[in-house]
C-alpha cells in the first residue's frame, strides 16, 4: 500500500535527468564488473566518507571466508531490500548499486532525494557470492547455486541473505541478475538489454496489492528504460520455483521483483548496461518511496516475453567444410 507520510516536495526525477547524472557521480570500474577487493575499497571508501548517511548494518562471510557487507541508506519506515551477484559471473547490477550510492550521496540535499531517503530504507547487498566472482562462476565455492538454496539453507550466502530478510521484514526486493546475451524482446524485437519479472510466491497468485507492487515495479522500470533502449525491455518466462531465492522471498512476504540484464551489442556495452540499470533502480526506488508504482501495474502484461532463437554468437555463410 502507499505510504502514509507527508505528500513529496519535488517531483522524482525523470529518467533523462538519471541518465545524464551517472558520468557524474559513477565510481564502477569500465569494465562493468567488480573485484571483491576493489568493491570493498570502494564500499568503504563511501562510509568513511559519508558514514551519516551510508553505513554498514550487516557483515557475513563466503564459503571461503570472503567478507559480504550490507549497506543501509536512508531513514523511512519502508525497507527495500537489493541484492546482486548471487551468481558471480552476473556483474552488472553490482556495480549499478555502487553508482546508485554514490548518486544518493551526491545528490543528499536535493529535495526529490531527502524525500526519497525519508520513506524507505535501503538495504544494498552488492555481491552476494564473491568466491563466485573471483572464479568468473554461476555457484559458490562449494558448487552450489545459491539462488536454488532457499529451502535446504547449505551455502553460508543463502543463509545469510534469509537472515537480513526475516531480521529486516522488506516489504519489497529486488533480486539483480544477468541473463544470457541472444535473447529478444519478443520474436521479431531486438536485442534483450533488460528483463523484468514480478516473481511469483506461489504456483497461483491472486491478483491483489502485493502483486500489483510487483508488476507496477516492473513497468515503471520498462518505462524508465524505454527512451534509451526502446523495444528492448522483455518478460523475463520462468514458473514458480518453490527452491529459488526470489520466489522464496515474496512466499515469505517480500514482494520481490527480478531484473536480469541482457546484451547491447556493441562498443561500451557494459557501460550502457550498467546505466540503464542505474536509471531504472532509481526510477523504480521514486516510485515506491510515493506509493505511485500500483498505477502503472497495468502496463506490465504488455512487455514482450523474451525470445530466443534469432540471435547466434556467430553465423558463418558460404564456407566449405574439409574433413
Amino acid at each position: 500500500a502507499a505510504l502514509s507520510v507527508a505528500a513529496p516536495s519535488a517531483p522524482a526525477p525523470s529518467p533523462e535527468a538519471l541518465h545524464a547524472a551517472w558520468t557524474a557521480v559513477r565510481l564502477s570500474p569500465p569494465s562493468g564488473a567488480y573485484a571483491p577487493e576493489a568493491l570493498g575499497k570502494d564500499l568503504d571508501a563511501l562510509v568513511a566518507a559519508h558514514g551519516d548517511l551510508v553505513r554498514v548494518v550487516e557483515r557475513g562471510a563466503s564459503a571461503e571466508g570472503r567478507p559480504i557487507r550490507v549497506l543501509a541508506v536512508g531513514s523511512g519506515p519502508e525497507k527495500v531490500l537489493l541484492w546482486s551477484q548471487m551468481h558471480g559471473d552476473e556483474p552488472t547490477a553490482t556495480c549499478a548499486l555502487v553508482d546508485l550510492l554514490a548518486y544518493l550521496v551526491a545528490t543528499r540535499e536535493e529535495p526529490a532525494t531527502k524525500d526519497l531517503l525519508s520513506r524507505v530504507t535501503l538495504l544494498v547487498l552488492p555481491m552476494l557470492n564473491p568466491d563466485g566472482a573471483v572464479r568468473n562462476d554461476r555457484r559458490n565455492a562449494q558448487g552450489i547455486d545459491i539462488n536454488r538454496d532457499a529451502l535446504e539453507l547449505q551455502t553460508p550466502e543463502g543463509r545469510f541473505l534469509k537472515a537480513l530478510r526475516e531480521k529486516y521484514a522488506p516489504t519489497a526486493g529486488f533480486n539483480l541478475h544477468n541473463q544470457g546475451a541472444l535473447v529478444t524482446a519478443g520474436p521479431a524485437g531486438p536485442q534483450s538489454a533488460l528483463a523484468v519479472l514480478a516473481v511469483p510466491g506461489a504456483e497461483r497468485e491472486a491478483e491483489g496489492p502485493v502483486l500489483w507492487r510487483k508488476k507496477g515495479l516492473c513497468a515503471v522500470m520498462a518505462r524508465a528504460a524505454e527512451p534509451f533502449a526502446p523495444g528492448r525491455v522483455a518478460r523475463y518466462q520462468m514458473e514458480y520455483t518453490e527452491r529459488a531465492f526470489g520466489d522464496s522471498m515474496s512466499r515469505w512476504g517480500t514482494p520481490t521483483v527480478l531484473l536480469e540484464t541482457g546484451g547491447w551489442d556493441g562498443p561500451g556495452e557494459a557501460e550502457r548496461l550498467v546505466r540503464l540499470n542505474f536509471v531504472v533502480l532509481l526510477s523504480a526506488l521514486h516510485a515506491l518511496a510515493r506509493g505511485t508504482e500500483e498505477a502503472a501495474a497495468s502496463a506490465y502484461d504488455a512487455i514482450p516475453f523474451n525470445s530466443r532463437g534469432r540471435l547466434v554468437d556467430l553465423v558463418l555463410r558460404h564456407a566449405t567444410v574439409h574433413g
